[in-house]
Parts: C-alpha cells; structure tokens; sequence
C-alpha cells in the first residue's frame, strides 16, 4: 500500500483561470482502479464474484491489482449519524415530520460536488478554491452526481454522514439510448441483476460491498429506453436490495430516480408525475418494498401532477414525501420558471430535489460574480448558499417573511435573484446530529490558504480536504435580540479565511449592534457533571473587552438562555486568546440536557471584529488518552 499525504508535497501549483482555478495542474495522485477513472462497467460485476468484506476491488493476484492499491481513499469509515428532533428549537416551531402538505418537506441535492472535469470530485488536493459544500443542516440526500458507481471518495461521505446525510453514487444513461441486456448502457445493469437458481446473484454482495465503502446508495439519470427482459429485472433487483439491506445486512440502501421510464420501459416522464404507468419504479408490491426512494419529478410539473403524484404513491402505502419536485438549477434556476411556482408546491405534500449539473454545482460556478479570485469566489460562495438554504436575508427568521416564489418567476444564482428568494428554510428546519461527548469544533470549512495550529502556520500551501470540514452552526444564520425578533442593527456574521485556529478558517462577527444574540447550535448535550469545562478561543481586532458572552438554553426550557460574561482581563488584541469555564459557571448541572449554544453581543462599535477559532464542551471525566 503507497502511503500517501495530502501535505506532504510543496511547490505545487495552482492553475489560474476563474473556473479551472478549481482544478489543479498537480496529477491525480490516487488511482480510481476503474476503466476511465470512474466509470461503471462489466468488470466490476465480475469483481464481485471474488470481492469479500475488508479486501480490495481486485485479488493481489489479479495482474489489475496495482490498480486498486488506494482503495483506503475509498472507505468511508463515519456511519450516517442520526439526527435530534426539537420543535421548539427551530426557526419555525410549527414545522413537524409527518404527511400533510404543511408538514416538513425533504430534500435531496442531485448535483456534483467537485471541479469542472468530474476526474476529482471531492477527493483531496492542493487547491484553495474547491467546492467546499457546508449546507449539509439542510439536506436529507446528496446523489453525489461527481462519483460513478461504484466508487465515491471516502472524505465525501465521511462529512457527509457526520450531518446525518445519506449519499449515492451516478449511473448516466443517455438520452434515447437502448438499455438492454448487450448494450453499453444495459449490459452492466443486466450483469449486476442476472439471476441464478431463481435468486439475485449479486443484490447482497452488493449491499455488502456498499456498506463496506460507505456507499448509501445509487442515482440514476435513466434516459434511455429498457427492453423488456431487463426493465422488470432490474425493478426487482432494486427492491430485492431494499429488502436485504434492512432485513439481513443493516444498511440504508436508496435509489435517487429520474422518474422519465414508464413500468414497461418507455421514455415517457408522465407529464412529469408519478403515474400508474411509472409506479413500477417507485414500489414493488410483490417484495412490499421500495424501488426508488427518491421519485425525481421532471422540471414541467404542476398542480395537477403533484395531486395525482401524491395519489399514487399513497395508494402504494408510501409517504408522497418520496415524491420530489425537481428544479433544474442550470437551466431554469430555483424558482417558479417552467414550473407549477412555490405556492402551489406548499400545498402539497412533495418533497425538493435540485438537478444541476452534470460536471459541476451551478452555485459553485456562478460564485464568480464579484471578482475571480479565489479568496473573493470562497467568500461569494459561501454567501449565496446562505442565501439559497437559509433565505435571502441570511437569518433564518427574517427569511419566513419573504413572500414565496411563483410560477414563471425565475431565480438564478446572482446575488441580486437570491437577495429575493424565500430559501429552503421556509420548508425545511436546519436539522444537528451533536448529541455525543466531547464536542470541539474550529470552523473548518475543509480548505485553507495555508493549514494553521493553534493560529500558526504549519503547511503554508493552499489545500482542499473537505472530511476535515468541522461542524458549522446549524443555523446560517439565527440573529434576534433574545425574543425572535431580528435586531435592526443586527451584528454581521460570516467565515473568514484569513485567520484561523486550527485548519484554514474561522467564525468572524463583526460590525455595531445595540444587542445581538446569535444562535449556533441545535445540541442534546447532556451535562455530566458541574465540573464539565467549555472553552472558547478567540481573537479580537481592537481593545480588550469581547463584549461577549457565551449562552446556553436547556432542553425544556429552550427560550430562557443562561450565560456566562467573557472577561476583559488578560485579553491580547490582534492575538488567540482561550478561555476555559465550567458548567457550573454557567448554572448548570449534572443531567441537564444542552438544547442549543450561542453568543451574544452588546454594545459593539463599527470598528469591532471578533474571530470565534474554537469552542468546545469536554466531560470531566474524559480522558483524552
């Protein structure tokens, strides 16, 4: 095994163009041991007859095996983390699971993550300007459009199910191709869904090798026409696999599904509805088990097609929550445009999903709109998706107030469309898996200028290693001045890549405010003891009064805040300073259960800036040996 690090090399160069600035002139330094880098053949099907758990795609004996000598990249070693329900720490209380059109929608991200040429994805490298996704609080799916089957680079899901989401893995079929047991298109599908003795040859070999990298799942751009001896196979090959995942492997197996082939595998999307002619792709009555998880609705849809959409998915005893009203980002952006408009969808119980597109995130893309550099694009970058998950205030209670996007209102990615949009917040509540022990972030967005310990350089290249992307506040962002109600001088909240603890950024507030208390995070910490220490590592630009103090709400009493006053004393302007108190400081006590963490602000001038570079909560009985 070539032990390799992403630190290791110096002198690396970056290339200079607006958009290839993203793609590095160094090589690919790990080898995705398929033909093409990525893509999905015949040969991993006969892999599968050798492949057990812990080995690689391929046998030491096998004279491909040097091929597949990095599949350590590969694993993701993270299982998906469950996530905490508490109405009454959301930004809309009134916004409840359940299966009435005003209960909350799911959303699912059918895009890449990555760079232009789809060769590195989200894979590691030396770069600055990367796609750095960070509204994970907001998604229940990524498809992961960047990586074939089989093979997703394990930093994508390790974040990825550190925020309690669920990934994928692409399979193209393009359009009006033939699908069939000798094409190109086909032949792989057939070969992995081929019976013997009556039974899937490969489905649990599958699931295991699925669970074994960390893989939850498969997304399909299935444009093509399937015959007929493939079309009903491979449906009941994608049930079979629902079924031994839950049954016999413990896996979460998905299937993220362009909903354009009809039950005997025509090119037809139904008027884009769910139909009784599509419903052989969405459930398996026979197996009582899902086909598709994710039944992705074509662009045109109204309605008229989510009505009949929600019907028939009822009528398969599923929730119509798995029905998902698509958005094409490229070409049509996220509003109304082409489509049924915001008003109508909240009428219905359909969940989002966002197309777009095949080699790169249009937001991404579009996030050179002020400037090409690559400091001006991360910071572009990082404010529209706010803007686009949050709302276009950028505070998740201003943002319920935007009036919803209607049909043939377009949004794109400029700064001027998002400044209007209403965001996914209206529908979907931030959601936090932090309810383990101890707890440290340093807002790291997983890239940096130069990587920094404890405020000093120790790698001074750029880099980009997106499973080393920290825990970010849940809310993006929740400012009120104690009571909900937004402050009209509301303190200024971003991320800040010149300054950093530890890794390639920080938490940065700045600007004046009479009173600003900003919350961070959605927790169910539970206190072990009264001598459990907080610690918070900050800088402060000028004088020596934070004007700061840290906050807590507990679970049953989450609209009264305790707080602790950050001292004066000692504090270094233009320096880390890091200040350690215990639960007891703050009033607390053993078992009392941690609802959300904050800060708040008070009587701040225009010059103030204060850069946030850790928080953390250790037991006290933890020992970090």
């Amino acid at each position: 095994m070539r032990i390799k690090n992403l630190f290791l090399a110096t002198g690396l160069l970056v290339s200079a163009g607006a958009l290839a600035q993203s793609v590095p002139t160094h090589p690919n330094y790990i080898n995705y041991g398929t033909d093409n880098n990525q893509r999905f053949t015949t040969e991993f099907v006969k892999m599968l007859e050798t492949w057990e758990p812990g080995k690689p795609y391929l046998s030491p004996d096998d004279p491909e095996y040097s091929n597949y000598t990095d599949d350590n990249f590969f694993i993701s070693r993270v299982r998906v983390k469950d996530r905490i329900t508490n109405t009454a720490t959301q930004a809309n209380p009134n916004l409840v699971p359940g299966e009435e059109a005003v209960n909350e929608k799911k959303l699912c991200w059918f895009s890449p993550i990555g760079e232009m040429t789809k060769q590195w994805g989200a894979m590691s490298r030396y770069t600055f300007d990367a796609d750095n996704f960070s509204m994970w609080q907001y998604l229940d799916v990524h498809s992961n459009v960047s990586s074939q089957l089989f093979r997703s680079p394990g930093v994508f899901n390790d974040v990825a199910h550190k925020n309690g989401v669920i990934t994928g893995a692409y399979y193209f079929i393009d359009w009006a191709s033939t699908v069939s047991p000798t094409s190109p298109a086909g032949e792989p599908l057939y070969e992995l869904s081929k019976k013997e003795n009556g039974k899937f040859k490969y489905a649990k070999k599958l699931i295991q090798l699925m669970k074994y990298y960390g893989i939850d799942g498969m997304a399909f751009n299935p444009e093509g026409y399937f015959s007929s001896d493939l079309n009903t196979q491979f449906q009941e090959f994608l049930a079979e696999c629902h079924r031994i995942a839950e049954e016999e492997e413990d896996w979460h197996f998905h299937v993220d599904w362009y909903g354009y082939v009809t039950n005997s595998g025509g090119l037809n999307d139904g008027s884009s509805t769910l139909t009784a002619n599509h419903s052989n792709w969405f459930h398996n009555d026979a197996l009582n088990y899902p086909v598709t998880d994710v039944y992705f609705l074509n662009y045109n849809w109204s309605e008229g097609s989510l009505q009949t959409s929600v019907n028939v998915a009822k009528s398969k005893k599923r929730s119509p929550f798995d029905v998902y009203a698509g958005f094409d980002q490229q070409g049509r952006g996220y509003g109304g445009w082409g489509n049924g408009g915001w008003g109508v969808l909240s009428k219905y119980p359909v969940s989002i999903v966002v197309w777009g597109a095949h080699d790169r995130s249009q937001i991404y893309t579009g996030s050179n709109e002020f400037g090409t550099s690559e400091l001006t694009i991360q910071n572009t970058y990082q404010d529209k998706l706010e803007m686009l998950f949050t709302g276009g205030t950028q505070n998740v209670l201003s943002a319920q107030k935007i009036p919803l996007n209607e049909s043939n209102e377009k949004v794109t990615t400029s700064h001027n469309d998002l400044k209007k949009w209403h965001g996914y917040s209206r529908f979907i509540n931030a959601k936090s898996t932090l309810q383990e022990l101890p707890f440290i972030t340093r807002f790291n967005l997983g890239n940096g200028m130069s990587f920094k310990k404890e405020g000093k350089v120790t790698f001074n290249q750029k880099w980009y290693n997106i499973s080393m992307q920290d825990y970010l506040p849940t809310w993006r962002w929740w400012v009120d001045a104690g009571n909900r109600e937004v402050p009209a001088d509301a303190i200024n909240c971003d991320f800040d890549f010149n300054e950093a603890w530890y890794g390639g950024s920080s938490l940065k507030f700045h600007g004046a405010t009479q009173k600003s208390e900003v919350n961070l995070y959605k927790t169910k910490f539970t206190v072990e003891s009264e001598n459990d220490k907080f610690g918070l590592t900050f800088m402060l630009k000028n004088g020596t009064d934070p004007k700061l103090k840290f906050k807590v709400s507990l679970v049953g009493s989450e609209n009264t805040y305790k707080y602790y006053t950050i001292p004066a004393e000692s504090v270094k302007a233009g320096e880390w300073n890091t200040i350690s108190f215990t639960a007891a400081d703050l009033g607390l006590k053993a078992n009392d259960v941690i609802a959300t963490m904050g800060l708040a602000f008070e009587n701040t001038d225009a010059n103030y800036q204060i850069n946030i570079g850790e928080l953390s909560l250790i037991p006290a009985s933890y020992n970090k040996t």
